[in-house]
């Protein structure tokens, strides 16, 4: 061997462990019910915490210029209170963060509105409905991609 004090070792393979079982990660999921959002928005968001859903425990937060409702998911987002401004501000409170004390946090918006000065101690993914610009101060960026579907082709006549 070429490197005899590297036997046993599995190379691409790291080490992470699990945790306890039946026990999931606890992530905040803050969704901007400001107007600017589209029902259609909402929906899409409701369609990939479903799929997330069995993963983690999801506790949505529903802000707009102030925290309207925090609540556990039940799959899916039916009626959404706030529908005013946008601040992105409010979910990063100290005292609602050590509430809820979440693994980490998915910021649902499109990302317009004014935007938290510093990082809250926790992970944070935004997720921007639209893709548009945004000047993340923090956290990790993702684009939502909707779900286009095909057109079917027409029936062939015999």
């Amino acid at each position: 061997r070429r490197f005899p004090e590297r036997v046993g070792e599995i190379p691409g393979r790291s080490y992470a462990p699990e945790p306890p079982r039946g026990e999931r990660p606890r992530l905040l999921v803050a969704l901007d019910t400001s107007l600017s959002m589209s029902r259609a928005e909402l929906d899409e968001v409701a369609r990939h915490l479903a799929v997330l859903a069995p993963l983690s425990q999801l506790t949505i937060a529903e802000c707009d210029t102030q925290v309207t409702r925090v609540y556990p998911f039940q799959g899916a987002l039916d009626d959404v209170l706030g529908r005013g401004g946008t601040d992105l501000r409010p979910i990063f409170d100290a005292g609602l963060l050590r509430r809820l004390r979440p693994d980490g946090i998915v910021y649902f918006t499109d990302g317009q509105g004014p935007l938290p000065g510093a990082a809250p101690g926790v992970p944070v993914l935004w997720v921007l409905t639209r893709p548009e610009e945004f000047a993340c101060p923090f956290g990790a960026l993702a684009v939502l991609q909707r779900k286009v579907e095909a057109p079917r082709p027409a029936p062939r006549r015999r």
